[in-house]
């Protein structure tokens, strides 16, 4: 499995989202991931949740298999005074079962992103301007 591309950065109020597209046999009814901040500093909020988004999983039937496509999203936005900046890497992602089973998700790639505890400081550009 190869990594995915760049490293994206996210500033406050920002929600961190992406896709992950697995294969199972079972038909599942949950599932979540955790971000792991990877820096030194002490936080009471080391790892984001990550829970999916309203109306993002679609699942196929491929034969034997089955094909779940989720949209993931923090669960919260991203607060300055709560995360620290720095380095986040997926730890796990676990799916819940309709008979409530929990099973961990495996060949995770390494996904790692950056999160700011800083507002940009660059001022907001004027790009145009149309009569409504």
């Amino acid at each position: 499995m190869t990594d995915p591309p760049g490293v994206p950065e996210y500033v406050p109020g920002d929600r961190i989202r992406f896709t992950l597209t697995f294969t199972h046999k079972m038909n599942l009814k949950g599932i979540e991931a955790r971000l792991v901040f990877q820096g030194e500093e002490r936080s009471n909020f080391p790892m984001i949740a990550m829970v999916p988004v309203r109306n993002g999983w679609r699942t196929y039937v491929e034969g034997e298999h089955r094909r779940s496509t989720v949209g993931l999203q923090s669960l919260e936005k991203l607060a300055p005074n709560i995360y620290p900046g720095g380095e986040y890497k997926l730890d796990s992602v676990i799916v819940k079962t309709i008979s409530g089973k929990v099973l961990s998700l495996s060949r995770i790639p390494d996904v790692r992103c950056l999160v700011s505890r800083s507002e940009p400081s660059e001022k907001p550009l004027f790009e145009g301007f149309e009569w409504s």
